[in-house]
């Protein structure tokens, strides 16, 4: 493992300018910035990091500051506030082209703007959490078939790689996932693993009535799921092996399509060396209980890298990903409120095809927990049809 990521990052590092590093505060990240700097160690690296200036829960910047410090990297750190919501949410749904599922994609494209005054090429993280197990879910989804295992007698079966009593001094990494926690055990707890899962994955849980639901009668998302989930190259014992291949197969493109796109709109290339064809396939060939070991979450990579890293990363236990504080904001009743008023407060806006009759944006926001996406979703899919449906005869005049 440890020769494949260094040729690897390696090899990414090859360019006729300067490389740098996005760092977010997390293993993986971190781990390609710290191998790169390894690797040229007599160039100055520089390295890129984005906080909201609201606390610990949106400001992560503390860790990349340790790595920085640590290994001798010069640290570019991007405040982010709500008036750069407001002001560039709508040239990050331009750039995406369509609508995404999640915030992050907005202070991807406020960092990759700051990397633009500085460096053309530069290293991220992503693949990680897919390849290696680095998600909270995967965890939350173990815990409750530990329970039903330990209930039923059945944790010698084969389809347990963790015990309830080695996975226990691993939940605090669930510490900010109570909302996510409340929502997948309101329902079907100790199903089947495939329908559990897909519930955990599953966001439109939460929408409730605001959504036309009829439109969608004759479909099945789940149908879908299941064939990937249970892919014939997956071992139907391992619960984290069916969870990481749906992810890799799925989420993940749509990460790097943000990826891409985000840092290509202010003209930066971006390198993911944690995808390299020979390091995958080599993963995909370890077995899960090594993996996911005692529920340790990136296990692999922390044990075998543990001489890279600053302590204070390879033992925190509270990575976010990278919240963005959109709830908050909207409590404030400040621009972010109005802003998203003002998206939906058109009579088109507020009749979509899609939307149920009655849709009511400040009821939805009234309601709105701090880390759910339903807002964001809703607004990331207004201002696309805003910009690209709405204009859609300007803009095809303009192209004949």
């Amino acid at each position: 493992m440890r020769e494949r990521l260094v040729d690897s990052v390696d090899v990414h590092l090859r360019a006729d300018v300067e490389v740098g590093a996005y760092v977010s505060g997390g293993v993986d990240s971190s781990l390609v910035a710290a191998l790169a700097r390894e690797l040229r160690p007599s160039h100055r690296f520089q390295a890129f990091n984005g906080r909201f200036m609201l606390g610990e829960a949106f400001d992560e910047s503390r860790y990349a500051q340790a790595l920085a410090d640590e290994r001798g990297m010069v640290l570019h750190e991007t405040d982010i506030g709500e008036g750069d919501f407001v002001e560039n949410i709508a040239k990050v749904i331009y750039h995406l082209d369509q609508p995404v599922a999640g915030p992050g994609s907005f202070p991807q494209y406020m960092v990759s703007r700051t990397v633009r005054d500085h460096i053309k090429v530069v290293l991220g993280g992503q693949g990680g959490d897919e390849i290696f197990g680095g998600y909270a879910r995967y965890l939350l989804a173990y815990f409750e078939q530990c329970i039903k295992g330990a209930l039923d007698g059945t944790m010698e079966s084969g389809k347990f790689i963790v015990t309830y009593e080695s996975i226990i001094p691993n939940l605090r990494t669930l510490q900010n996932y109570k909302p996510l926690i409340q929502e997948f055990w309101a329902e079907g707890i100790f199903d089947e693993r495939d329908k559990r899962y897909f519930r955990l994955i599953n966001r439109s849980n939460t929408f409730g009535n605001v959504i036309d639901w009829g439109l969608f009668k004759g479909t099945s998302s789940f149908d879908d799921f299941r064939a990937i989930y249970w892919g014939e190259n997956v071992g139907k014992e391992s619960y984290f092996d069916s969870m990481t291949h749906f992810d890799f197969k799925t989420l993940l493109p749509a990460l790097l399509q943000v990826e891409d796109r985000m840092s290509m709109a202010h003209g930066i290339e971006s390198r993911v060396p944690l995808l390299d064809h020979a390091l995958v396939e080599l993963a995909a060939t370890i077995p899960a209980d090594i993996k996911f070991q005692n529920g340790e979450l990136k296990r692999l990579l922390r044990h075998t890298f543990a001489d890279n890293l600053p302590k204070v990363i390879l033992e925190r236990k509270d990575k976010m990903g990278f919240p963005v504080p959109l709830q908050l904001w909207m409590r404030q009743g400040g621009r972010t409120r109005e802003f998203i008023l003002d998206t939906f407060s058109s009579k088109r806006a507020r009749s979509r095809f899609y939307l149920a009759p009655g849709f009511d944006i400040e009821k939805m926001m009234s309601k709105e927990s701090m880390f759910s996406r339903n807002i964001w979703a809703f607004l990331s899919l207004e201002l696309w049809q805003q910009q690209f449906h709405d204009r859609h005869a300007e803009l095809r005049a303009s192209v004949v």
